[in-house]
């Protein structure tokens, strides 16, 4: 057969092919009929092949790197349609296109376009830590939503283990957008250790979109290290709201957010990266004004790894904008076999501790029609509610399909958002509790068993399901230690963990096996599930590291800091880690002011500071930070703490200048305000306040006062002396009328020469 003529078969071919091989194409993901360039990515359909010139037809054919797809999973290099001699031929060099992608690392599509850089044979591209809360997990192609994503789960398509655990953690799986990775959140409260290894382990059950898994189960192990303190990316003011952004998520720890002086203690919701003021908040002395720019100071915010943040001090406008936007339902999602979480755009309208379904318009349908009764609805920041429903399950059912229907729900600002119909599915849980890890606390003296569920509720000691179960083997002698009464808790329902007390258990240091028979705990399953026998070890350590703590501080009204330590006592006087040393505490960020006394109590456990007279100029209160402090006979250092005082305005207001004006009267101008103008704050001076002096001699009468046009002026009129010539001084009396607003009267330690 001449060259040409063959080419004029291909084309026909490729013609009668056309129409059923496309939509077999469609169908099975398969390549859509044409001729695919690997190396540049240039196509040409089969349609448009027969439009070609010869001579086009025939440069296409001899290029190496082309390849034609039939549209069923096949693909033949173009030069063999050129030199195989026959069609059988040609047909036997046809091989599979999922070949062709894993040499030539392309992906040939069904909308009949090649995509370079990806594999036919899927893979897990890379494993890493995105917080100390989730994990991302990405692939070289796009998987399936139905197989790489799940709900909270510890036997799910991808699994997470801290490295030498059996038991895997309990995570959800968010796919990307783009297919491309999967996004695993810990369950609860569980977050990564600093400084500890994980195992990953996606298994063969995630799928690409061909419908093809991984060859074999793949484990990445990373080691987890978070020591980096989250910052504030921006103070904002939202409806009111002053909203605090930090640069990671956080944990559920109390914030201190000092506004205008006025300290506000704030607990984000865990795994949140915003701490927000609302403005209900912003009443009485706390009230903010619109368009006024205030002094922001903030502490005490931790990331989800621990790592506390250093105090940080901005400044926001203040705004309050009328929100006119209706929420809108953002997500409904199974949590487990009886509870889903609604998710909305915004913080919605509820009764505070205890939002109903009502509030949220929300009703429950089952797939015959009819309504569950009696959901239980929870939130804790407004915006996502966990709803708990009862036994939702058909006889011997194991899934239930429910629609949820939202209508009638309202922001804070009354907008009513749009009802929503949605269909979820629960799965009745039978699997039983596994226990997740156990770990020995030196400080509590307490063992802790973790489990991937929550439990029922169990009794303390041989009375409880437990302890009967419970013996314990010493792993240096194997022998085994007895339990005594009352070693472990009770357990109450709805926690995941049970502590046994080594205070009355009574182990030395050493390592140990625990082995627990089945049926030591239960799950609160519909139906309720019992744990299976098995064992853990445990290392009891040494003695606990007592460190200070905090118990409290105050402040009187001349700015007397008490600081009560607990815990242990500490250190005092002129050595390392001193609670006597001011270099220890700061307040605002800023030390201590210059000339503050410390001293502590004979107990060591008392600290006093006595901040210097008119060393504060504002009532209000500001954050004290402790740091270094030592415990007393140790090296063990308290934790940096973060607390709040109040602290008084100490300082006097002085006279600044004094000028005789083009009348000849004196004009006092002061350093803050002492009421001058009789409207504002302070209380205005008297005559008798002042010793004033022309030439150095004592102006005893013909003195009065008028109004300044400032609130810090006060003039002083003299009939008897003129203050017209000569030099005139003034200074405060010894005790005075004038003050500041704090009631702080007039400084007397300056005496000011008159300007004219």
């Amino acid at each position: 057969m001449k060259k040409a003529t063959k080419v004029s078969l291909v084309a026909a071919l490729a013609v009668s092919a056309l129409t059923p091989a496309m939509a077999i194409g469609a169908e099975t993901n398969h390549a859509a009929p044409g001729f695919y360039n690997v190396d540049n990515g240039n196509v040409v359909t089969a349609d448009a092949f027969v439009l070609l010139s010869n001579t086009e037809k025939v440069n296409l054919l001899k290029n190496s790197n082309v390849y034609y797809a039939d549209g069923e999973g096949k693909v033949v290099q173009a030069t063999k349609i050129i030199d195989s001699k026959t069609d059988a031929a040609l047909v036997a060099a046809l091989f599979p296109e999922t070949e062709l992608e894993a040499d030539k690392n392309v992906t040939l599509t069904p909308e009949g376009t090649v995509v370079p850089g990806q594999s036919a044979e899927l893979k897990v591209q890379s494993v890493s830590a995105i917080n100390a809360k989730e994990i991302k997990v990405t692939f070289n192609q796009k998987v399936t939503k139905a197989t790489a994503e799940f709900a909270a789960a510890n036997n799910g398509t991808i699994q997470v283990k801290k490295a030498g655990d059996a038991a895997a953690l309990t995570v959800a799986s968010k796919l990307a957008a783009d297919g491309m990775s999967a996004t695993l959140t810990l369950d609860g409260a569980t977050v990564l250790a600093n400084d500890t290894g994980y195992d990953v382990t996606v298994g063969t059950g995630v799928l690409n979109e061909k419908g093809e898994g991984l060859k074999q189960a793949s484990t990445t192990t990373f080691q987890f290290s978070d020591k980096v303190k989250p910052t504030v990316s921006s103070l904002a003011s939202v409806n009111g709201d002053v909203v605090v952004t930090f640069s990671e998520k956080l944990k559920a720890t109390a914030t201190t957010v000092v506004i205008n002086g006025q300290s506000h203690s704030i607990t984000p919701t865990a795994s949140t990266n915003t701490v927000t003021v609302p403005k209900a908040q912003f009443t009485g002395a706390k009230a903010l004004e619109a368009g006024k720019t205030y002094t922001v100071v903030v502490a005490g915010a931790e990331d989800l790894a621990g790592n506390a943040m250093n105090l940080y001090s901005g400044s926001v406008q203040y705004s309050v904008i009328t929100d006119t936007v209706a929420p809108t339902v953002s997500s409904v999602t199974a949590v487990d076999e009886k509870t889903f979480n609604v998710t909305f755009s915004e913080k919605l309208a509820y009764t505070a501790g205890a939002p109903t379904a009502a509030e949220l318009g929300l009703t429950v349908n089952k797939a015959d029609g009819s309504s569950v009764v009696g959901p239980v609805v929870t939130t804790e920041d407004g915006i996502t509610f966990k709803v708990v429903l009862p036994s939702v399950y058909t006889g011997s059912a194991t899934t239930e399909k429910l629609t949820v229907n939202l209508n009638g729900f309202k922001d804070v600002a009354l907008n009513q958002g749009q009802a929503k119909s949605t269909q979820i599915t629960l799965t009745k849980d039978t699997a039983a509790p596994k226990l997740v890890k156990s770990e020995f606390n030196a400080n509590t003296g307490k063992i802790t068993l973790t489990f991937d569920e929550t439990l029922a509720a169990a009794a303390a000691g041989a009375t409880g399901t437990f302890e009967p179960a419970l013996s314990i083997v010493n792993d240096a002698t194997g022998k085994t230690v007895a339990v005594p009464p009352g070693s472990v808790e009770a357990v109450s329902a709805g926690a995941k963990t049970v502590v046994i007390d080594n205070a009355t258990l009574a182990l030395p240091k050493g390592n140990y096996t625990l082995r627990v028979a089945a049926g030591a705990v239960t799950d609160q399953a519909f139906v309720s599930n019992t744990s299976e026998a098995f064992s853990t070890k445990v290392a009891i350590t040494g003695s606990a590291i007592v460190k200070p703590t905090l118990t409290s501080a105050s402040a009187n009204a001349t700015n007397l800091i008490t600081v009560t330590y607990g815990t242990t006592t500490v250190k005092g006087g002129n050595v390392a880690g001193s609670a006597t040393d001011a270099s220890n505490y700061k307040l605002n960020g800023a030390a201590l002011p210059t000339g503050s006394t410390l001293t502590i109590d004979a107990a060591n456990q008392i600290v006093s500071i006595q901040l210097p007279e008119g060393s504060i100029d504002t009532t209000a209160t500001q954050i004290l930070t402790i740091s270094g402090v030592q415990a007393e006979g140790s090296s063990a250092t308290i934790d940096t703490v973060n607390t709040t005082v109040s602290l008084t305005d100490t300082k006097k207001p002085e006279i600044q200048s004094a000028v005789i004006n083009t009348t000849g009267n004196l004009v006092l101008t002061f350093s803050e305000s002492i009421n001058g103008t009789s409207t504002g704050t302070g209380t205005q001076p008297v005559v008798a306040d002042f010793i004033i002096a022309v030439d150095g001699a004592t102006v005893a009468t013909g003195l009065t006062k008028a109004n300044g046009t400032k609130d810090n002026q006060l003039v002083i009129k003299s009939a008897d002396v003129s203050l017209a010539t000569g030099t005139v001084t003034v200074k405060a009396a010894g005790t005075t009328t004038g003050a500041d607003a704090a009631g702080n009267t007039i400084s007397t330690k300056n005496t000011v020469t008159a300007t004219r």
